[in-house]
């Protein structure tokens, strides 16, 4: 299976899909819904409608951080 696929089956129960992982991953709009299905918790708040580079790296720093913090899942070769 490849990894749009895996991610579009998860992501279809909050009605999100992708279509390529590098870009629709990118503003972390996605990516954290993927996490939040994922680990069934939610993330909390983050940037719903980021505009400008720094927030869509935030957004994808804030979906790091909760995977390391939150669900223990350990990071390695990720910067910032």
């Amino acid at each position: 299976m490849s990894n749009n696929r895996w991610a579009n089956e998860h992501l279809k129960t909050v009605n999100k899909h992708i279509a390529d992982l590098s870009t629709d991953f990118s503003d972390g709009i996605r990516l954290i819904a993927l996490v939040e299905v994922l680990a069934g918790k939610k993330i909390g708040t983050y940037n719903k409608r980021p505009k400008v580079r720094a927030q869509k790296i935030e957004n994808v720093n804030i979906a790091i951080q909760f995977l390391k913090n939150e669900e223990k899942v350990r990071i390695v070769n990720i910067g910032e």
